[in-house]
């Protein structure tokens, strides 16, 4: 890949505009080439998959602990990653208990428990 240009090395926000040409038109030939369905193999953290959102909350929290000149402490980095994989872990365990309560409720397993009155009890 060429270099992207004097303007992106020297500002860290800069925008489309300020890509050099060439760069832009290599980057174009790159993306499908590392984005193929056939290259793309799932990712994991922790020993768990992560989806692409779960990946970029991983990646934004990591650039912000990396966004100052120094290094940061390896705790840093590892607080940070054991944060995500608890809150992933929550995200998990919540949507497989609503699932499986709306599934109870719904196939008649439980009769006289109504939809309105579990969502109640769990304000």
């Amino acid at each position: 890949m060429p270099h992207p240009g004097a303007q992106v090395a020297r500002h860290s926000n800069s925008d489309a505009s300020s890509f050099d040409p060439d760069f832009l038109e290599h980057l174009k030939n790159f993306i499908p080439l590392v984005f193929k369905p056939q290259k793309i193999v799932e990712k994991k953290i922790g020993g768990s998959y992560v989806t692409g959102n779960v990946l970029m909350s991983f990646v934004e929290k990591w650039a912000k602990i990396f966004k100052t000149k120094e290094l940061p402490p390896s705790k840093s980095v590892f607080e940070a990653t054991a944060e995500l994989q608890n809150e992933m872990a929550k995200a998990a365990a919540t949507d497989y208990y609503a699932r499986k309560m709306k599934e109870s409720i719904s196939s008649g397993e439980n009769p006289g428990l109504e939809l309105n009155q579990l969502e109640n009890k769990h304000r």
